[in-house]
């Protein structure tokens, strides 16, 4: 008979349960997204409908503008191209696949996290701030979906804790920082309501949550995720009002290819 140290659940089953809990809380973070999503594909849709009748009525001009037409044209591609993307980037997160770490660009996985987050951001009448070293960061070793996920999470949640708080600054900054350990820090901090100090650290356990309709996996799954990496996740009271967490994840030296 096992003892509570013990388990008698096999590594593959608790691997596959873990991995099938991470990919069920990407999809219902996509289900609260939605309206950006479609925003996002609906905006280079627009692009090519408004390209398509420019290049008709170029052809149909007396003679035509080729010249113009061709440039109406390569416009209606590079929007398809951006639409595909955008799908592209939407299965990759919804789609149940083992991890694969790479060498990818933080300032590019921030975007387009913001990218996809556009319509909450809006709807909440949030500023956001996107910070940045002037000198280049170096690439993080990670994979991109899992990461992808963490920062949607945060980015989420920032937003529900400004949304009807205090009439003051609402404002969700995103801080991209590289640290002399060769790590790259990622910081993402609200104004909101703030969280209790003396429970901050519960905060990332499993099924924890201030949210009267929250289940409390989101930090835990993100928490399991950066330590999986590499990294460590944590969070502090923001010095004004609201909520600071940052996570790192181990970067390429610099002047290394």
């Amino acid at each position: 008979m096992p003892t509570f140290a013990e388990s008698s659940v096999p590594v593959d089953t608790e691997h596959e349960a873990r991995a099938q809990l991470a990919r069920l809380a990407r999809v219902n973070a996509l289900g609260e997204m939605a309206a950006s999503i479609a925003h996002e594909v609906n905006q280079p849709l627009t692009g090519i409908v408004t390209s398509g009748g420019a290049c008709r009525n170029w052809l149909a001009s007396k003679p035509p503008n080729l010249d113009k037409a061709q440039q109406a044209v390569e416009r209606m591609i590079a929007d398809a191209n951006r639409a595909s993307d955008i799908v592209a980037r939407v299965r990759n997160l919804s789609k149940r696949a083992e991890p694969s770490a790479e060498w990818i660009d933080a300032e590019v996985l921030v975007s387009e996290v913001l990218a996809l987050c556009r319509m909450e951001i809006d709807k909440t009448g949030v500023v956001v701030a996107f910070r940045k070293p002037a000198e280049a960061l170096p690439l993080v070793f990670a994979d991109e979906v899992q990461i992808q996920q963490v920062l949607i999470n945060l980015v989420l949640n920032a937003l529900e804790a400004m949304n009807g708080s205090h009439a003051g600054k609402r404002e969700l900054t995103i801080e991209l920082a590289y640290l002399p350990t060769k790590i790259v820090e990622f910081t993402v901090t609200d104004t909101g309501r703030g969280c209790d100090p003396e429970r901050i650290d519960q905060i990332f356990d499993a099924f924890y949550s201030t949210k009267a309709d929250g289940i409390g996996m989101g930090l835990a799954i993100s928490r399991s995720i950066v330590e999986a990496h590499g990294g460590r996740i944590s969070a502090r009271p923001n010095a004004a009002s609201g909520t600071q967490f940052y996570f790192s994840l181990p970067g390429r030296a610099l002047g290394t290819v």
